[in-house]
Parts: C-alpha cells; structure tokens; sequence
C-alpha cells in the first residue's frame, strides 16, 4: 500500500464520527499486517470459560442454549467462537441462572 493511500484512509476514518478510535486502530494494524494488543471483541473462549466457572463443556453450551452466556463469532473466521466477556462476568457475579437450573 502506498504512503498516499494510507494517508487518505487515516484522514476518511477521522472525519467520519461513526468510527471510534478502537476500530481506527484496528483498521489501520490490519492494513499494516500488525497485530494488536488487546482483542478487537471482547471475547472469551470456551475453555476459558470452562475454567473461570469450574464447569464441563455441556454445562457451558447449555448456558448458551438458556441465553445466559451470549456467543460471539469472529467475523470472517471460521472457527473463531467465544462468548462476550459482559456475559461471563454477569453469570460470575449472580446475576444469572446456577449451572445446575440451565443444564437441566
């Protein structure tokens, strides 16, 4: 890509107040072939999320099915899948159904 190229791209993604600075800096490490630091979605994987809970897997995908954990999927990946951290940390906090109500 050339320097111009980018430069026109940098100056349309400020002007345009629909893209936040998060999405600037992911557009613009993609078009840089760089990865970032932190992930573009707040995602967390199942295993992770097998861990944090202390749960098995089905118990996991039955809080899927009852709408408690909320699945994510990485958008032009086929395989990329978690779950939104927002939701895993609500069920951590109590705010949603014991593992043993929705894996029944």
């Amino acid at each position: 890509m050339t320097k111009n190229t980018k430069s026109a791209l940098v100056a349309i993604m400020a002007t345009d107040p629909t893209v936040t600075a998060e999405q600037r800096d992911a557009a613009l490490a993609a078009l840089e072939g760089t990865k970032l630091s932190a992930p573009l979605l707040p995602m967390v994987k199942p295993s992770e999320v097998q861990r944090l809970l202390g749960v098995k897997r089905t118990t996991i995908w039955n809080l899927r099915k009852a709408g408690v954990l909320v699945p994510v999927h990485v958008p032009g990946s086929k395989r990329a899948r978690g779950f939104t951290r927002e939701s895993v940390e609500a069920y951590l906090r109590g705010n949603a159904a014991a593992p043993a109500e929705a894996a029944s």
